[in-house]
């Protein structure tokens, strides 16, 4: 296996798709039901059709360029899940192509090889949600490309790159899909100190490359007047909520133990290694910068869920392809890379049915164990259970339960009575999913709303003379 991947032939990537294709089978049809990542895009891409504004009409925390996406994917294809899981595992092989072709151009090994692809698309499935269609997805597409650019700032050395923006506005929209690849932005500028004689102006190239998506954001929002709703519900939420975490780090270093192991062996065998060149060492060197940065993001993640380690794919696909060609004995690096073909996806169907104690799937997918009161309508849901949208839509603004609790549990002053108040009426639920009675305060405030409404087991449905 390892031989026949050793050639600089990119058709040795029909192998890598026949094999994402196969275990991307095998994963939709393994998961029971629709994710949380799943429910909440397709919510999301729902309120965007209706011609709602991401932030001020859409109370989320999401980034700009995955909501688009989501309003692009229902556009086309509605709730049907099947095609969202096609096109993420589409972007998946397309992700690992590139890298074995970056690698391969860069030299970053004696030989070509596209076995780094491979690596790369199986470790896809370290857990096998990860075919949702997630943000991390679309934000670890713009990081490929952005590492691209860093390799080719190494090449020009003492030379000014003249597309050093471009490696920034990358950055800058990985950025826009999850806030916290922000984080990318500083270890890129660590990178080019460290490899290169990087001047004054190509930082500041890169650093006005990274903030250009972020002023365009910006001035949309300032002309439809919803810059403090940006504001508040996508910049200063990522540092001033904890938001939640669906997988603990200790079921990620269980559902990770095998490529950990392959990692950590990878990383011995390369350091203070004499056979790499000097261009090499750097690329190594990037790569050991990237796994660091990615594992902060994933220690910080305000939403903690399987996809969040998508982040670290790419170094530690090099790190144990590097492991795998360093082993002298051929029948041993088979073995060993055959046990980790085979063993990534055994591991993680194992937990996926729940037979490692430290991953509980039931979080991420609560629907599997519990059933709906309300279906086919559009709803409003007053806590944090975002189930009740895998078979119903968001009403009214307020669908991430995070942003939105003190508006509804705090001291309700007049500016929130008629902030909730504009979004009834914009957009009135047909039902109120309200478990602690919040709405009693507000029915107190806006006698007119109550009248609409009639008390039930699960909060409110509208009434009959409404309807």
């Amino acid at each position: 296996m390892i031989r026949f991947f050793s050639a600089n032939d990119p058709y040795r990537l029909i192998f890598v798709l026949f094999t994402m294709a196969g275990l991307g089978w095998y994963a939709h049809t393994a998961l029971p039901d629709l994710s949380l990542t799943d429910i909440r895009g397709m919510a999301i891409g729902e309120m965007l059709s209706e011609g709602k504004i991401m932030y001020s009409e859409i109370w989320d925390s999401t980034g700009p360029i995955t909501a688009m996406a989501n309003w692009v994917m229902e556009s086309i294809a509605g709730r049907n899940n099947g095609f969202r899981h096609f096109v993420t595992i589409v972007i998946f092989f397309l992700q690992a192509g590139y890298f074995g072709i970056l690698l391969n151009q860069n030299r970053a090994f004696d030989q070509y090889s596209y076995l780094p692809s491979l690596l790369y698309g199986v470790l896809v499935f370290v857990s096998l949600d990860n075919i949702s269609f997630s943000r991390e997805v679309l934000a670890t597409s713009f990081l490929m490309l952005a590492i691209d650019k860093v390799f080719v700032q190494i090449q020009f050395r003492n030379q000014t790159y003249p597309n050093s923006h471009v490696l920034g506005i990358f950055l800058g929209l990985a950025s826009l899909c999850v806030l916290g690849y922000s984080i990318f932005f500083p270890a890129t500028i660590l990178i080019l100190l460290i490899t290169t004689r990087v001047n004054f102006n190509v930082l500041a190239l890169i650093t006005l490359g990274f903030l250009f998506p972020h002023l365009v954001l910006i001035f949309i929002h300032l002309s439809k007047g919803s810059l403090t709703e940006l504001w508040l519900n996508y910049y200063a939420v990522h540092f001033t909520t904890s938001g939640t975490s669906y997988i603990g780090i200790l079921g990620i270093l269980s559902i990770a133990a095998l490529p950990l192991l392959y990692l950590i062996f990878g990383l011995l065998k390369g350091s203070g290694s004499i056979r790499l060149t000097k261009y090499q060492s750097q690329i190594s060197s990037i790569m050991i910068i990237w796994l660091i940065f990615g594992t902060i993001e994933i220690l910080i993640s305000r939403q903690r869920t399987a996809q969040t380690m998508i982040v670290c794919i790419g170094p530690v696909a090099y790190f144990v392809h590097y492991f795998l060609i360093r082993i002298r004995k051929k029948w041993l690096a088979e073995s060993m890379l055959w046990i980790f073909l085979i063993g990534v996806p055994v591991i993680a169907s194992i937990a996926l049915k729940g037979k490692i104690k430290t991953v509980d799937y039931l979080k991420i997918f609560p629907s599997a164990i519990t059933t709906q009161p309300l279906q086919n309508k559009k709803i409003l849901v007053l806590e944090d259970n975002m189930n009740f949208y895998r078979t119903n839509r968001c009403a009214s603004w307020f669908l991430e339960w995070e942003l939105s609790e003190k508006l509804f549990s705090s001291d309700l002053s007049y500016k929130k009575i008629a902030l909730i108040n504009k979004a009834f009426h914009s957009d009135l639920p047909e039902a109120i999913v309200d478990p602690s009675n919040l709405m009693a305060g507000i029915f107190y405030r806006l006698p007119e709303l109550e009248k609409h409404y009639t008390k039930t087991a699960f909060g409110y449905t509208l009434s009959e003379s409404t309807r």
